[in-house]
C-alpha cells in the first residue's frame, strides 16, 4: 500500500515539474516574440531566422551548455565555406 502512495506522489511531483517547465517555456517564448516584434518595428529590414539544432540520442543527454555553445560557434564559423549559410 505504501509503495502505491509513494509512486502516486512521485508521479504528481513529475507532473507539477512538467507544468512549471511548460509555463517557463511559454513565458520565454512570449518574451522572445515580443523582442523580435520590437526589433522588426524599429528596423524594418531585419530578418529573423530560427535555428533548431539537436543532437542524436546517444549524445543528447551528455551535452553541456558549454559544449553546445562551442558547436554553435563552430557552425557559425563554418558558414564562410558553406554557400547555404553565406548570406547570414
Amino acid at each position: 500500500m505504501e509503495k502505491k502512495k509513494y509512486e502516486k506522489l512521485i508521479s504528481k511531483q513529475e507532473t507539477n515539474k512538467k507544468v512549471e517547465t511548460n509555463s517557463l517555456e511559454n513565458k520565454r517564448l512570449k518574451s522572445t516574440k515580443k523582442y523580435v516584434d520590437s526589433l522588426q518595428s524599429n528596423y524594418s529590414k531585419i530578418n529573423v531566422i530560427r535555428v533548431d539544432a539537436s543532437y542524436k540520442k546517444p549524445h543528447s543527454s551528455s551535452i553541456t551548455l558549454n559544449e553546445a555553445n562551442k558547436d554553435f560557434n563552430k557552425m557559425l564559423n563554418n558558414r564562410r565555406n558553406n554557400t547555404i549559410l553565406m548570406e547570414i
